[in-house]
């Protein structure tokens, strides 16, 4: 879970919503630290063609609350996996 501005906000909605997102193979939303509002949403995106922000995050403010909507969209190759296949998003915070 992601505490932006007192709000909780949940990755997996937000994985779930840009699933079906034109553009999109595979997505992770962990949070990033931020003086103003304690953390915002950051997305890790597989995608297959060079990453539209503005498009992306206009899609977000069209199927979700405007705190939800990741503030960066980050390409990545491929997102890191354990063995069981889910995403090590302790992985991903470290490259940010």
């Amino acid at each position: 879970m992601i505490i932006s501005g007192g709000e909780n906000i949940f990755p997996d909605e937000i994985e779930a919503v840009y699933q079906n997102c034109p553009g999109i193979r595979d997505i992770a939303v962990v949070g990033e630290p931020n003086d103003t509002w304690g953390m915002v949403p950051v997305a890790f995106v597989v995608a297959d063609e060079p990453l539209d922000t503005l498009t992306f995050k206009q899609y977000g403010r069209d199927h979700l609350a405007h705190y939800k909507v990741p503030k960066r969209f980050i390409a990545i190759d491929a997102l890191p996996v354990n063995a069981g296949g889910k995403v090590q998003r302790v992985v991903l915070r470290k490259l940010l």
